[in-house]
């Protein structure tokens, strides 16, 4: 363990590097077969495959498809940490990066670290806002 961030401090490194959308960092942060599981209904509507797998593909969704780099502002208002588990409460304030709509939705994130590097992680979000705002 020497060396590595504990879980919660990893988490949080993690939200300052996807805000500035970091690719290099961010391989730092994830293991190379993360899963990334978004809502079910996000998946349905083809927004996102459930779960994605692999930091590659995890990397270009947390910053070119989605959101649009410039402004993009991940607040995190609550985290809770125990043994390899972090959730987290966070608020994110973007633009949707196909259509430059404004973007204002909170989101519950549980994340699982394994040697220092994110392995999974679970989101749960506003999705009928989302789909309004993709549209």
């Amino acid at each position: 363990m020497t060396g590595q961030l504990a879980p919660a401090d990893l988490i949080r490194k993690h939200f300052v590097t996807k805000a500035k959308g970091d690719r290099e960092e961010l391989r730092n942060e994830l293991a190379l077969d993360v899963r990334w599981w978004a809502p079910a209904s996000a998946a349905a509507k083809g927004i996102v495959e459930n779960p994605m797998v692999g930091a590659d593909r995890a990397i270009d969704h947390l910053t070119v498809e989605m959101y649009e780099e410039e402004g993009r502002e991940w607040t995190i208002t609550h985290l809770l940490s125990e043994g390899d588990l972090v959730a987290v409460r966070a608020r994110l304030q973007a633009r949707v990066a196909k259509n430059g709509k404004d973007y204002d939705n909170t989101y519950l994130f549980l994340y699982r670290v394994t040697e220092g590097r994110i392995a999974e992680a679970w989101v749960e979000f506003d999705t009928a806002y989302a789909f309004d705002k993709f549209a």
